[in-house]
């Protein structure tokens, strides 16, 4: 599974190795899908390398969205990448920058492995979230989930009726307690909703386009 490393010293050594130098040029990237299909050309262009160096070249584009949709395509994309290494000028800034994003990335390798399970098995994983400080209640006699994650800064409820939209849920509140943001959220989730109503690319999309407008600031 391909790993995202953030490295401070220039050049294209890596592990004082030298790898092959990925240039990056975006035009008129304004969707997520944008960086995903950029993360695709990336990936399979240098699918049977160890590792794929990734010069900074900000403010065209943003390493953070590049290096998520990366982990991404990758779990797609059959490759032998082990790490996406991305040259920064200050290692420290943009590591903390990162930080959000790795959360998003976590909870979307979460959801990526829900979607492996059936929908009642994925149901009581959800139930069992509790210990990232979600406050998860059981109500048995409407088969739903109530998910309350402690915040200051409200949000509108968000209602899950069928499968797809519970996956979508689930990933933004654990994206959400993993880099705490101050945001609360309110979820309900119909666990006998087991229809799938969107793809898994358009699951993906839609958590990671409702919580990086929460995690974003003008430096990440």
């Amino acid at each position: 599974m391909l790993e995202i490393i953030l490295d401070g010293n220039p050049g294209n050594t890596f592990l004082q190795q030298e790898y092959p130098v990925a240039e990056v040029v975006p035009s008129s990237w304004q969707t997520f899908d944008d960086y995903r299909r950029e993360a695709r050309r990336i990936i399979e262009n240098h699918a049977n390398e160890n590792a794929v160096i990734i010069p900074e070249n900000e403010p065209r584009f943003s390493i953070n969205k590049l290096a998520v949709a990366l982990f991404i395509e990758s779990c797609e994309i059959p490759n032998r990448l082990d790490y996406a290494v991305f040259k920064v000028s200050d290692y420290k800034q943009k590591t903390e920058a990162y930080k959000p994003y790795c959360a998003l990335t976590i909870a979307i390798k979460y959801v990526m492995r829900l979607l492996q399970d059936d929908p009642k098995t994925a149901y009581k994983d959800m139930a069992c979230l509790g210990y990232l400080g979600l406050n998860i209640k059981q109500d048995y006699a409407n088969d739903r989930l109530l998910i309350n994650l402690p915040g200051k800064i409200p949000h509108p409820k968000i209602t899950a009726s069928d499968f797809s939209e519970a996956l979508i849920a689930i990933g933004i509140a654990k994206a959400l307690t993993l880099e705490p943001t101050g945001d609360s959220l309110e979820i309900e989730i119909n666990t006998l909703g087991t229809d799938t109503s969107l793809s898994k690319r358009q699951i993906i999309n839609e958590i990671v386009n409702r919580v990086i407008p929460l995690i974003e600031t003008p430096q990440k």
